[in-house]
């Protein structure tokens, strides 16, 4: 009796020793298993074309600071996206661009800015650095004259410039004119 009491106590052991697994369960199994969560494929855009109308909803930007050095007028700020958008650009194919232009209907710079050929920069947000607020945007105005008093205080005014994406053929697919008081809620 006392050889078999202590035969069942060393097969218990042996059991719980080698984790109980069931005989149907391999070791590839328990590796594999998903834990009843499913797999989310991130989705490909092509073009920031494919979420242009969601961009104005789904993004908030501090206000600019503008500033005059030397002959350029440098305008910097922040945005921010939500976590859906920023998504979409990260995994958007094409490119997509940004500049700031003096806004529709304005004709205080014509001999001051380059209307025809402003600076255009990526706006690889995976590559762009980002500030306390968001990822951080500049933008360098050069300027083609020398500016009056008068045209210095239009110049620092973010109501006479719009901040514009493009498209990879760099055609324009959002005007935001709030440069003056930036996007936030």
């Amino acid at each position: 009796m006392k050889y078999l009491v202590a035969g069942m106590i060393s097969l218990v052991l042996a059991g719980a020793i080698s984790g109980c697994a069931s005989p149907s369960e391999t070791k590839s199994d328990k590796k594999s298993k998903p834990n009843n969560v499913a797999e989310i494929k991130e989705k490909q855009y092509t073009s920031i074309e494919d979420y242009q109308k969601e961009i104005p909803s789904d993004m908030q930007m501090n206000k600019p600071v503008f500033q005059l050095v030397g002959d350029t007028l440098e305008i910097s700020f922040e945005v921010r996206f939500t976590e859906a958008m920023d998504t979409k650009l990260r995994n958007t194919k094409q490119p997509s661009y940004y500049s700031v232009i003096e806004a529709e209907g304005h004709d205080k710079f014509d001999k001051l800015l380059d209307k025809n050929n402003p600076p255009i920069y990526s706006n690889n947000v995976a590559a762009m650095e980002s500030g306390s607020f968001g990822y951080k945007y500049k933008a360098v105005l050069a300027l083609q004259a020398k500016s009056t008093a008068s045209e210095k205080k239009e110049l620092l005014d973010g109501s006479n410039f719009a901040l514009v994406f493009m498209n990879q053929n760099k055609d324009v697919t959002n005007v935001f004119h709030v440069l003056d008081i930036g996007m936030v809620e």
